[in-house]
Order: structure tokens, then C-alpha cells, then sequence
């Protein structure tokens, strides 16, 4: 089952919630990767978007300023 909300709709959110975080370094396909996976899809969009967040920071995958 694919997860309804879009990348674009990821990209939003972040740049509302999370506008220290440089989404512009992170792929479309590594989004559409995480917020598929199966243990992140069955959660709200909010719980989703933080688990993100988190995976982020934790992979150092985007650029964060301070």
C-alpha cells in the first residue's frame, strides 16, 4: 500500500515545521523510501514527519542550521 501523502506534501511540512533543516540535500526517491516503509506507514502524518526528522539527524542527511 502506498502512503498518501507526497513528497511534496514532506517538503511543506518541513519547511513550516522544520525550517532549519536543508531538505534540498535529501533525494525525492530517499523520502518516498522512508515514509513507505512499513512500520512508518500505518502512523499519522505528524509521527511520520518526526520520525523523518529524526532519521535525518541521525544520518546526517540534510544540512541543519542553527
Amino acid at each position: 500500500m502506498e502512503n498518501v501523502n507526497t513528497v511534496k506534501d514532506v517538503r511543506e511540512y518541513f519547511d513550516t515545521n522544520y525550517p532549519y533543516v536543508d531538505l534540498g540535500m535529501l533525494s525525492n526517491n530517499t523520502i518516498k523510501e522512508f515514509i513507505n516503509r512499513s512500520y512508518i506507514m500505518n502512523k499519522t502524518f505528524e509521527v511520520q514527519m518526526d520520525c523523518l526528522y529524526d532519521y535525518i539527524l541521525s544520518q546526517d542527511l540534510c544540512g541543519v542550521e542553527e
